[in-house]
């Protein structure tokens, strides 16, 4: 497959931008109370771990340094779906080749990336 065939028809003058991107987890994981008992005796408690945190997704093109980014409530397929939408929709003139791994959410068939967005996928183990 040729390279017309993948971008189809591209004015001379469309910028093209190289971004790299991953998402990271940020939040916290509560800490859970001491239990008081006698000398020897060990503490019973039921716990239930809490987790409050939500997925940084972010974009960056290493030559300009300019960044993109979304804080979003979940890493799956429809979350990364919607950065991508936001994404192609920063630059809408350009073409933008938005290099990443192969994380789930990233090759699902459920993602559709826009018309200016091309995604080219890390190979695994690099």
């Amino acid at each position: 497959m040729d390279a017309l065939t993948i971008l189809g028809p591209m004015e001379p003058t469309t910028p093209v931008c190289l971004w790299w991107q991953d998402e990271t987890r940020l939040g916290l994981h509560l800490p859970v109370g001491r239990r008081i008992t006698a000398h020897g005796v060990k503490p019973l408690k039921v716990m239930t771990p809490c987790y409050q945190y939500s997925w940084l997704y972010a974009a960056v093109q290493p030559v300009t340094g300019e960044t993109f980014w979304l804080d979003l409530p979940r890493l799956d397929t429809a979350c990364f779906q919607l950065f991508l939408d936001h994404f192609s929709q920063q630059q809408p003139h350009a073409l933008h080749l938005l290099v990443l791994d192969n994380a789930p959410a990233h090759v699902a068939r459920a993602v559709t990336p826009p018309a200016n967005v091309i995604l080219i996928h890390l190979p695994p183990y690099c």
